[in-house]
């Protein structure tokens, strides 16, 4: 697990000639895409139970990630759009998904000490004997603490292979050529992509990767909930994620989503938030636009290899910028208000 323990980017990233690079004038499209979306991020200490009320403007103190998300991008840059093909030019188009209005405001990331306490207990049952003991510092890094996020447009999906391929087509995007062979199935979220690839095609579609914040508020609301879908403990229905068809050693022989690898989005609705968000938690992890305190990009959602503990809204992983694997895609965010097609 990697922390929240600053959604600022260490200092390497964030000094010297890295801010001062002569390509932004030609990006500023893009970065306009990504400041008026400001929140804050908040630490607290954690507590035992859920809180009843919403955080207090007292509860509250300003952070930054909105510089984290905007150094994550002049990052990649650089390498996403102009050694790939991707130029001025390509930003806002292409046509988004299905997107969701959320409204934001208050509300509350990370777990409570009770919710560590149930992490623990499935890590043991399900995780220990193939990984290790289990230890509470494993999950101590995602405590609970308060938020405030501004409205926001949100991916109802996972963007598709098909969406991706539409994207390489029209810009000739140099892709990793896993990433669109999936041509049999449309509707399969599109793995193979790392954090420049995600980034560009959101850019495309006229939106941003959301912030690791912005994920977990827009997974678990404002009351808050464990899962996307609510406080009952996951099962075959409302996820896709490591069960008795996974091969991995961690595997939870006691539930069957019906799928050993990714499933089509929206195959679980069941595991639908409230204002109708879809695979949150499983199938794929989901690239976010936070950095975490080693530099690494923000990864949240459980996946189809993921545990059964994983699957609750506050876990969160790391990733280097360069990572494709087959079981990490992404959504994309966009401004208030933004009509859906």
């Amino acid at each position: 697990m990697h922390a929240f323990q600053s959604l600022r980017p260490p200092t390497s990233l964030t000094s010297g000639p890295r801010l001062e690079r002569p390509w932004l004038s030609d990006f500023g499209p893009v970065l306009a895409l990504w400041l008026p979306l400001v929140f804050v991020a908040c630490p607290g200490e954690p507590t035992r139970d859920a809180p009843s009320v919403r955080p207090s403007a007292s509860d509250l103190s300003v952070d930054d990630p909105m510089v984290a998300g905007a150094v994550l991008l002049q990052q990649i840059v650089p390498v996403g759009y102009s050694a790939r093909g991707f130029t001025p030019s390509h930003v806002g188009a292409g046509t988004p998904g299905e997107v969701v209005e959320l409204p934001g405001g208050h509300g509350w990331i990370g777990s409570t000490e009770a919710e560590i306490d149930q992490r623990v207990e499935w890590y043991e049952r399900y995780v220990e004997a193939a990984v290790g003991p289990a230890s509470r510092a494993r999950y101590e890094d995602e405590v609970r603490r308060p938020v405030q996020v501004s409205p926001l447009g949100m991916d109802r999906f996972e963007v598709t292979t098909s969406a991706f391929r539409r994207f390489v087509q029209a810009t000739g995007y140099g892709a990793d050529p896993r990433a669109i062979e999936a041509a049999h199935a449309p509707r399969l979220p599109v793995t193979w992509v790392d954090l420049a690839d995600a980034s560009a095609y959101c850019a495309w579609v006229g939106g941003r990767l959301p912030t690791a914040v912005e994920w977990e508020f827009a997974a678990r609301g404002t009351a808050p909930r464990r899962f996307p879908w609510g406080d009952t403990p996951p099962d075959g229905t409302r996820g896709n994620f490591c069960d008795l068809r996974c091969p991995e050693a961690w595997a939870t022989p006691d539930h069957d989503d019906g799928w050993a690898a990714r499933a089509p989005v929206g195959s679980f609705p069941a595991g639908v938030t409230p204002r109708g968000l879809e695979d949150l938690s499983g199938n794929v992890r989901e690239w976010t636009a936070s950095a975490a305190s080693d530099g690494q990009a923000m990864v949240k959602g459980g996946g189809y290899r993921n545990a059964y503990d994983d699957m609750i809204s506050a876990d969160v992983r790391a990733n280097p910028w360069s990572t494709r694997v087959p079981d990490i895609g992404f959504r994309c965010v966009y401004p208030a208000g933004e009509p859906s097609p």
